[in-house]
């Protein structure tokens, strides 16, 4: 049988090796949360490098189009832009007059052939104008005056 003194040794045994595996377990438990405390730092500190080469990335962006020489370049490049399209509408209007002074060319022709043109022994030509033709002679400088004012406002 146990004696008393066994049984005594025997419980505090038992009781050592509880309080051993308690003490074990809170070591455990502060070394996990002192890892747990490291890893949010370790993430804090990595969030707060991204957040901060972030900044310096858009500072920088930011920087370079507040820069004087690259300002300076954007003005040029929209005035240019502004300047091309006004050249761009001007050679629209230019091509357009062109294909109505053709047309009107054409008329003439046409006319000076229904009025009967001859020539004359020295090179020059002979033509009897009617009213019709008369009227697009008129038209013809009117398109010729319009193209000259238009040129020298867009000379301005």
């Amino acid at each position: 049988m146990v004696t008393t003194k066994e049984a005594r040794e025997f419980r505090e045994m038992k009781e050592q090796e509880i309080e051993k595996n308690l003490a074990e377990q809170k070591r455990a438990a502060k070394e996990e949360a002192r890892r747990q405390r490291r890893e949010e730092k370790i993430q804090r500190r990595e969030m707060r490098a991204k957040a901060l080469a972030e900044k310096k990335i858009e500072a920088k962006c930011e920087m370079k189009k507040k820069f004087p020489k690259n300002m300076e370049n954007w003005r040029e490049v929209a005035f240019l832009m502004t300047e091309l399209a006004r050249i761009k509408k001007e050679e629209k209007l230019w091509n357009e007059a062109s294909l109505y002074l053709d047309e009107q060319e054409k008329e003439i022709l046409a006319l000076e052939e229904q009025a009967g043109a001859h020539f004359n022994g020295d090179d020059t030509v002979v033509i009897d104008v009617s009213t019709d033709a008369k009227i697009y002679d008129e038209r013809l400088s009117q398109a010729v005056e319009s193209l000259v004012l238009s040129t020298r406002r867009i000379g301005r």
